[in-house]
């Protein structure tokens, strides 16, 4: 997250930023603020839509075959 933080601080009009910090903030059970850097990156790029829902049922999956 420290990673992606310092990359938007350089450039907060990185879309895929966003997206994996928001991946990040989500693998790590926190939504709102997953959502709230999902909510930006669709902002800035709405054509990472399908990269974001990919990534969070890749996860889903993850997690259910984690259990």
């Amino acid at each position: 997250i420290a990673d992606f933080s310092q990359a938007l601080k350089l450039n907060p009009r990185h879309a895929s930023a966003y997206a994996n910090r928001g991946l990040t903030w989500l693998a790590q059970g926190k939504r709102a603020e997953a959502n709230q850097d999902f909510a930006k990156c669709l902002a800035l790029n709405p054509d990472m839509r399908p990269f974001i829902e990919r990534r969070i049922a890749e996860l889903a999956q993850e997690g259910i075959q984690g259990k």
